[in-house]
């Protein structure tokens, strides 16, 4: 059985990637860019094919290679910059698939997680000038370790743990003096809400945990949807877009169907 592994590279990942396949074929199997690949793929009975994940499907060039094979069998393999067990990476290899004029003959799908570009990387540092507490604060800053030296301002909501513990009274001012105040141009906005239930206890966990009470919980989310409005409304997001919504926990799955539905439905409205 001839096989034959092609790929589409940006950074210079799914190189890596085909290349380490390669590694383990049989002698001789070959493994080249897409734009180097023989005019006929037809004497092929299993082609790889991988590709740089773009806009939630395989980039163009790998899409147009994709569109095209009608061979017995086709693997396709992807990189991105995020986790490779994703919704993300999931829906981008099963929308990938859907190009094949046979989609029988799609043997497998897999994704690894690259490198993140450097050019995005740079692009996210501009967002902020150099040397800005905030920047680094959200960013992190560039170091050997970065695992325990990226962050050394960081500080813990929760009692227990190491850190500084954050005062409510000095939470709530900065609270009302950031949203008080007119959202940056260009700055990336962020939205983190907390669930702070959980049905079970985790045996690593150091967090301050409430156990799950029906009652509590919908008392909880009828002060949350308010704190969403009053916030709607002040200045920091009544003229600024919210990038990116974060739920954590506590356990956020471990609200009710129909609370859940309340909380997303506000958070769309607000």
């Amino acid at each position: 059985m001839s096989t034959i592994i092609l790929y589409s590279s940006l950074t210079g990942n799914t190189k890596s990637v085909a290349e380490a396949m390669a590694s383990v074929m049989p002698e001789g199997t070959p493994c080249m860019p897409i734009k180097e690949a023989p005019a006929n793929l037809a004497d092929y009975d299993t082609v790889f094919v991988g590709f740089w994940v773009d806009r939630g499907t395989a980039n163009k060039e790998a899409a147009k290679l994709i569109e095209t094979l009608n061979n017995k069998h086709v693997v396709l393999f992807a990189t991105l910059g995020m986790y490779a067990d994703s919704d993300h990476a999931r829906e981008s290899i099963e929308k990938a698939s859907t190009l094949l004029p046979n989609k029988e003959s799609l043997v497998d799908g897999f994704v690894c997680q690259g490198k993140i570009d450097p050019k995005v990387i740079e692009m996210m540092y501009k967002m902020f000038p150099p040397g800005e507490k905030q920047r680094n604060l959200q960013l992190g800053l560039a170091c050997d370790n970065p695992m325990s030296g990226a962050f050394p301002h960081k500080r813990v909501v929760h009692a227990g743990l190491n850190g500084t513990l954050i005062s409510p009274k000095e939470s709530q001012n900065v609270w009302d003096t950031v949203m008080k105040g007119a959202p940056k141009k260009g700055q990336m906005q962020c939205a983190y809400i907390h669930i702070p239930f959980c049905k079970t206890k985790c045996t690593y966990c150091g967090f301050f945990q409430n156990g799950t009470s029906q009652s509590i919980e919908d008392q909880y989310i009828d002060g949350l949807i308010g704190e969403l409005k009053l916030a709607s409304e002040s200045p920091r997001l009544k003229d600024g877009l919210i990038h990116a919504v974060f739920i954590g926990g506590g356990t956020p799955t471990s609200l009710s169907p129909a609370n859940s539905e309340r909380l997303l439905k506000a958070i769309k409205d607000e």
